[in-house]
């Protein structure tokens, strides 16, 4: 491996690594799902709130502002794949500079809609945690 690539990430190992991203994935899921919960509770009157949150878990919803075409759960699967790896190399600013990057497009959007906002800090708190545990469960330094 180029030695500045290990100078950047450092050496880590992750256990049973098919294991490793069935349970990233399942994690983003749940987070998805809690997503999912919180956003219909912003549904157009007269829909349910269980149809709501239907049409936003499928991210094909008929109302554009509930479609994301899965997007999100993709990228957060990407998310507590790879920050466990960062946190246990100590690449703590790769993780705060993506949150910046993510955050910098949508501010001023939130500043008028602070459900979106809010749901966004729960999502990736959620993410967040998830990797933590990911890290002590799954990812060794070498």
């Amino acid at each position: 491996m180029d030695n500045r690539i290990v100078d950047l990430i450092g050496t880590w190992k992750v256990e049973s690594p098919l294991l490793y991203i069935f349970v990233a994935a399942m994690l983003s899921l749940g987070v998805r799902i809690i997503a999912s919960l919180l956003k219909a509770c912003e549904r157009e009157a007269g829909s349910s709130y269980w149809h709501s949150f239907r049409m936003t878990m499928s991210g094909f919803a008929t109302d554009p502002n509930m479609k994301d075409y899965l997007f999100t759960f993709y990228l957060g699967w990407i998310e507590i794949a790879a920050y466990p790896i960062l946190m246990r190399t100590g690449n703590w600013v790769i993780i705060g500079a993506w949150l910046t990057l993510k955050v910098l497009p949508q501010w001023k959007h939130w500043t008028e809609h602070r459900p979106a906002f809010n749901r966004f800090l729960i999502g990736n708190a959620l993410v967040l945690f998830a990797s933590l545990w990911l890290a002590a469960c799954f990812v060794k330094k070498v």
